[in-house]
C-alpha cells in the first residue's frame, strides 16, 4: 500500500508520518529528492534555495519532476513494503504516482489555518514563519506551487483538529479500511 500525504504547512503531515512509521510504513520525504539533486549540483541547502530550486526544476522538467525523482527511490524498496510519501505539492505529482503505482491512495491532513499557525509558532522550526504576515506569505507560496490542486485531488481527508491520539486513531482506521479494500 502506498499512501501519499499532503496538506498545508502546519497541518500535521510530519506527525502523521511519524504515526505511519510506527505502523510499519516506510516514510519517503519528497523534499529529500530535492535535497539530493541540490547536493549533486553542489547547491547550498537553505529554505530559500530549496524553494527556488524546486520551482526552477518544475519549470524546466515539468510539474511532476519531484514525483519522478521520488518514484525512483520508492521502486528500490521491497515490493511488499507499505510506503507513505510526504510532501506532495501539486496535482501533477499525484497523477504521476497514481499512474505508476497500483495500490495508491492520497490523503490530506487537514487543520484550520488558525490552528496551523499556532502549531508552527509553538514548534519553532527554523523555517517556520515568525509572524502571521510571514505565515500568509508562505501560504501564498504553497498555493503558487499548486498545493491547492493537490489537496483538491486527494481521495481522503483526515481531520487533525484534536489530539495526536485522535490523529493516530483516524490514521489507523483509514489504513484498516484501505487494507480491506486492497484484499
Amino acid at each position: 500500500m502506498i499512501l501519499c500525504i499532503t496538506g498545508m504547512p502546519g497541518s500535521g503531515k510530519s506527525v502523521a508520518a511519524e504515526i505511519l512509521g510506527n505502523m510499519g510504513f516506510e516514510i519517503i520525504e519528497m523534499g529529500d529528492s530535492i535535497r539530493a539533486e541540490m547536493k549533486s549540483k553542489k547547491i547550498e541547502i537553505t529554505n530559500e534555495n530549496m524553494r527556488n530550486f524546486a520551482i526552477s526544476i518544475r519549470e524546466k522538467y515539468g510539474n511532476d519532476i519531484v514525483a519522478r525523482l521520488t518514484a525512483k527511490r520508492i521502486k528500490k524498496l521491497h515490493k511488499n513494503k507499505n510506503v507513505a510519501i510526504i510532501g506532495v505539492r501539486n496535482a501533477d505529482e499525484l497523477a504521476y504516482f497514481k499512474k505508476i503505482f497500483s495500490s495508491f491512495s492520497t490523503v490530506e491532513i487537514y487543520a484550520p489555518r488558525k490552528s496551523r499557525y499556532e502549531r508552527m509558532e509553538e514548534r519553532g522550526r527554523e523555517d517556520d514563519p515568525k509572524s502571521y504576515r510571514e505565515f500568509m506569505f508562505r501560504e501564498k507560496k504553497e498555493e503558487k506551487l499548486g498545493m491547492s490542486s493537490a489537496i483538491r485531488s486527494t481521495d481522503y481527508v483526515v481531520l487533525n483538529t484534536g489530539s495526536i491520539a485522535d490523529l493516530k486513531r483516524s490514521l489507523k482506521f483509514l489504513v484498516g479500511v484501505l487494507g480491506k479494500k486492497a484484499e
